[in-house]
């Protein structure tokens, strides 16, 4: 998959079929949109083309309330290629362009960049001026163009529409398991391993500490989860947390990898929530704090267990870059 920067180069194609959106986290209805995307490229023997854009709009409309993204630019990317795309087409989203009369970006991405021959778009999109372009829009624009385009429904799972913002509150309220379906995998968090305070090694439970740059945290607690380490991946109990027990004031993602005994400080790891156990807690006493971790531990290794027997640690793939796709380590 090659990534396009739009305006930074003279880029041009003879057909393509396209799709436009945010792809935040690609969770399962943008998975629909990319399979169905894939199968119209292939069988038109054209490339298949995501624009999307950079930094998310809301961000640039509503810096106050801007959305956390899910996916870090290199997980979207990863991700992307993974569902067959062959071109990530960016738009550097500012004010100025936001004021784009819809009918013109149609005309410049669709018709003199890209030779657009099919468009697909999710059921609620909505861009250009005051969010005026929308399906219909599209549409009308298609038939005077000779484009051919087809509205995606919506994805329904339990009753609700998969969104990237039901993946973001989800997350933001512990209902991991709720997230993790609606994306189609675990989410991840990806970052390298530093030196801590070695505070769980003197517990009795090492941790490995990562900086990541994934800008959504999911809620403070304890979570059972899946670290993937050189290609691996292990069982494992995650904390994300300010360890107020140690009256620590900084957000740390900490892990503690089952059966586990080698030097990391520098890889890059994942860390795949799983489920969450509980919220993070003040106690009373390290002593109190050993024998909650040691509960946490038994809980997190027979929800992991249960896991692994379903099938799920291999269907519920992270696929992340440096992951193993056969799923955790039995």
């Amino acid at each position: 998959m090659e990534t396009v920067y739009f305006g930074e180069r003279s880029f041009r194609l003879s057909g393509a079929v396209v799709t436009i959106g945010n792809f935040d986290g690609i969770h399962v209805g943008h998975q629909r949109i990319l399979k169905r995307g894939r199968q119209v490229a292939t069988g038109m023997g054209v490339p298949l083309v995501v624009i999307s854009f950079k930094p998310h709009p809301g961000k640039i409309l509503n810096p106050q309330h801007g959305p956390e993204i899910i996916k870090t630019d290199r997980q979207k990317r990863e991700l992307l290629r993974q569902q067959g795309v062959d071109y990530y087409f960016v738009i550097r989203f500012t004010p100025e362009f936001s004021r784009m009369e819809p009918e013109k970006f149609l005309n410049i991405l669709l018709v003199e960049t890209l030779g657009a021959r099919y468009v697909l778009v999710g059921a609620g999109f909505a861009f250009g001026r005051k969010r005026s372009g929308d399906v219909k829009l599209i549409s009308r624009f298609g038939k005077n163009h000779g484009i051919e385009v087809e509205p995606v429904p919506h994805v329904m799972l339990d009753g609700e529409v998969v969104s990237s913002s039901s993946i973001r509150s989800f997350l933001k309220n512990g209902k991991v398991r709720k997230a993790n379906r609606f994306l189609g995998r675990y989410y991840y968090m990806e970052g390298i391993v530093i030196h801590g305070e070695q505070l769980g090694r003197k517990l009795g439970f090492p941790t490995a500490n990562i900086i990541s740059e994934n800008e959504l945290t999911p809620l403070l607690g304890v979570y059972a989860s899946v670290t993937g380490v050189e290609g691996k991946q292990y069982e494992s109990i995650t904390n994300i947390g300010l360890k107020p027990t140690f009256g620590g004031k900084k957000v740390i993602v900490e892990t503690h990898l089952f059966d586990f005994d080698m030097d990391i400080y520098g890889e890059e790891i994942f860390v795949a929530f799983v489920e969450f156990i509980r919220p993070e807690m003040k106690f009373d006493s390290v002593q109190n704090l050993i024998q909650a971790i040691e509960r946490d531990c038994m809980l997190a290794k027979e929800i992991l267990g249960k896991e692994r027997d379903s099938g799920s640690l291999c269907e519920m793939s992270v696929a992340p870059i440096k992951s193993n796709p056969h799923g955790a380590k039995n």
